[in-house]
């Protein structure tokens, strides 16, 4: 190998900004899966409680 080359090799090597752009990303999609399930949790919550409120106004 020639200089250059190890040069090259060392910065790619120790190059921080890909790893951090990656942990990142994954945070992002572990963030993204929870609030579509909360979402999915609430909006069924939210359903039923309005199914409720219509059928005690039907019946009064």
């Amino acid at each position: 190998m020639d200089l250059g080359t190890k040069k090259q090799l060392r910065s790619v090597i120790g190059e921080d900004r890909g790893v951090t752009s990656t942990e990142y990303a994954i945070i992002a999609t572990v963030i993204a899966v929870v609030l579509v399930a909360a979402m999915g949790f609430v909006g069924s919550e939210l359903t039923g409680s309005y199914l409720d409120l219509a059928n005690s106004m039907k019946s009064s």
